[in-house]
């Protein structure tokens, strides 16, 4: 019995060592923050665009742990991701794609965008990065800025020109992932900047949250609460959207069957149809 033990334990670390082993020096110097450290590995010629090749992701949706997990990662990425300006600009001047993606199709800007690191989205934008590339899921660096709640990226890229009614896979636009996100500041940037309310998009919502969520528990104090806020300062406009909260609590509602989040995200979309103005906290 033990000499399987073994081996299975023997093979795991083996595999665990090689879809790690493309986890360059290059890559770790990015990561460490050292410009002279990237410099000198350079320098030794060490290729600029290498890629990880890893053959597993330990990490939750694109919440990444560790760097080294990410599947087609160069040292440009994560020097974007940590924001390290410098070393971007580096690997940028000595050959960096600009525009390489990963395995999920995104690009460096993506990176920066996700993770809020204006400096690095300005550095890419300036050095030709393509403001509207899309991903395999359809999200471009807008969705990315919008979702993650950084309002300043999101100025930064409609005013060089990024696409603010761009649609992905799923036909949501940058206002739509704002809502999703419930990020007030970057759906009221949207609509500064021009955003049109997506109309048509209201029932298609709504439709899936009721196909693919099941039903939740009848308690969601908190949810109404948020909401009720939310309305509080709409003359003779909430009283509708009030029947929705309402009807959210009613077994014999088919409005029950959504998340919290659903709902919150109809509620916005309603609020953005009616152009009225939107809370900043």
């Amino acid at each position: 019995m033990k000499k399987p033990i073994i081996f299975i334990f023997i093979f795991s670390l083996f595999i665990t060592c090689l879809s790690h082993a493309t986890w360059t020096d290059l890559h770790e110097a990015a990561k460490s923050g050292s410009l002279e450290q990237v410099q000198n590995i350079l320098d030794s010629g060490a290729d600029v665009n290498a890629v990880s090749q890893d053959s597993f992701r330990p990490y939750k949706n694109w919440t990444i742990e560790d760097d080294a997990d990410v599947v087609g990662w160069s040292p440009l990425d994560v020097a974007v991701k940590h924001g390290f300006v410098d070393i971007a600009a580096l690997l940028i001047e000595r050959g960096a794609a600009v525009n390489a993606a990963d395995q999920d199709g995104n690009t460096p800007l993506h990176v920066a965008t996700y993770e809020g690191q204006e400096a690095t989205a300005q550095l890419l934008l300036n050095r030709g990065a393509n403001i509207n590339a899309a991903n395999k899921s359809g999200w471009t660096a807008l969705h990315f800025a919008s979702r993650y709640g950084h309002p300043a990226i999101v100025n930064l890229l409609v005013d060089k020109g990024a696409n603010i009614d761009s649609k992905n896979n799923y036909n949501y636009v940058p206002l739509h992932s704002a809502a999703f996100g419930y990020n007030s500041e970057c759906v009221q940037a949207l609509l500064k900047k021009g955003a049109k309310p997506p109309y048509e998009t209201v029932k298609d919502i709504t439709y899936n949250c009721l196909i693919h969520y099941r039903k939740t528990s009848n308690k969601n104090t908190e949810q109404s609460k948020i909401i009720i806020t939310l309305l509080e300062d709409y003359q003779g406009r909430w009283q509708q959207i009030r029947q929705l909260v309402k009807a959210r609590h009613s077994p014999d509602s088919p409005i029950c069957r959504l998340t919290p989040m659903c709902l919150k995200m109809i509620i916005f979309e309603y609020l953005l149809q009616l152009r009225v103005k939107i809370p900043m906290n």
